[in-house]
Order: C-alpha cells, then structure tokens, then sequence
C-alpha cells in the first residue's frame, strides 16, 4: 500500500512527498540521514520500495499510478531537495525499454536491479549501416539458452561505465532485413567486450566503438521475442 494518495492534488502530493524526503534525506550534505557514507544503491532502493522512483508505473510494477501532474510535482519536489532517484519513469532508458517491452519475467528479474544502479547504453548503429538500423550485421548466435554475439557497434555514448546496453543483432538471415532481428538486454562487463573511444576533432571523446568477440547473453535477456526484436525496437523508443 502506498504512503501517498493516487488521488492528491499535485500541490498536495508535493507536500507529503517533502515530508518525506525530510524524513529520510539530508539536503545540506546530499546523503540519505541514516547512512552517512551515502551509499547510492540504498538510497534509490529506498526511493524504489516508495514507488518514487517510476511514479507513472502501476503498482505491480515498482509505481504509484500517478499522472503526468502528479509525477512533474514528485521529480519538483526531490530537485527541491537535492535528492536523486526520481523521473526514472522518463530518464533510464534501459528501465523503459525493459518495462514497455519486455517479458513479465524479465521485468520482474532485472527492472529492480536496473532501477536502483546500473546505466544502460545503446547498441544499436553500425559503421556500414549508416542511419539504416535494420541492416545492421552484428550476430547473435544460439547455444543452448544463451546466445554467442559477433559484431561491432558505433557511436555509443557511456559505455565504459554502462553495466548493460540495449543491443540490436541478427538471429535470422534468411527473411527481410526487418526480421530476423533480436533485441537484447546485453551484459556489457564481460570478456569480450572491447571499448575504444573515438577521438573527436574538439578532443573530447563522447562517442566509443564497441568490439563484441564470443560475449554472451542469456535467452532470458530478450526483449521481446525472438526474431521480432525490430518491433520491440519500435515500441521502446
């Protein structure tokens, strides 16, 4: 049962939830009040367990069933009081993908993990396949309950501090280019994931290329179903 009323005004629910990040956060020191490392994990499992974390989300799913109003007024209220946590609803694309379309099993695996830590990058353009994300060539390969992924990716932000990333592959090579095609929640700790960073001419390095050798990633780690990842795709972004 939820400590905040679906049926608050927003004014009104940006009061309580106030009151409750004054209950449990530090404003002057940016910390939660009974944990003065400020362990970051724990205070997003916290905001998580309160529904605060993805507000527009049901019940069933780690929300509150807010509207639009409602959630604007909860993400006002924790930049009110310098807290992180909330609008993941808006933000975490991973957690998005994830919710819109992956399994309930899924779902119910890693849309805890995912809400409280990790960051996602995109897998998603090749260096051949221009702006035509469905001619992409990155293979995923079955064996057994697990598939072996070959391939490369491009101009892909965070990666080297994503823990997973949101990887488009072939798994079918004999149908149209818009099927065959497998959307993964993708491991990106693991042998066989390089990453180089692309230089950029004003010296920065916001982009990388990925390197993907015989890395792994569990069937239950699709998005959707098999070979209809083009559609998962589509309803995620």
């Amino acid at each position: 049962m939820s400590d905040f009323d679906h049926d608050a005004s927003p004014e009104t629910l940006s009061t309580a939830v106030l009151d409750w990040l004054d209950a449990h956060w530090d404003t002057q020191h940016r910390r939660p009040l009974d944990d003065p490392d400020g362990n970051k994990q724990l205070w997003h499992q916290k905001v998580l367990d309160a529904g605060l974390a993805v507000p527009s989300w049901p019940e069933e799913w780690f929300g509150l069933g807010m509207k639009p109003a409602q959630c604007k007024a909860i993400e006002r209220a924790f930049a009110e009081r310098k807290a992180s946590g909330a609008g993941l609803d808006r933000y975490h694309l991973g957690a998005i993908t994830v919710f819109k379309a992956g399994s309930d099993a899924l779902k119910r695996e890693m849309l805890p993990q995912l809400l409280t830590g990790p960051i996602c990058c995109l897998l998603y353009s090749e260096p051949n396949a221009g702006s035509d994300l469905a001619g992409i060539r990155t293979r995923a390969e079955r064996d057994g309950e697990r598939f072996i992924i070959n391939g490369q990716k491009v101009w892909t932000s965070n990666a080297a501090e994503a823990e997973y990333g949101m990887l488009l592959a072939r798994t079918d090579w004999d149908v149209p280019k818009h099927r065959g095609i497998t959307f993964f929640l993708f491991p990106m700790k693991q042998q066989g994931v390089e990453i180089r960073p692309i230089n950029q001419i004003t010296g920065e390095s916001e982009f990388n290329e990925i390197f993907i050798e015989n890395a792994t990633v569990p069937e239950r780690f699709i998005i959707g179903k098999l070979n209809e990842g083009w559609g998962s795709f589509q309803t995620a972004i």
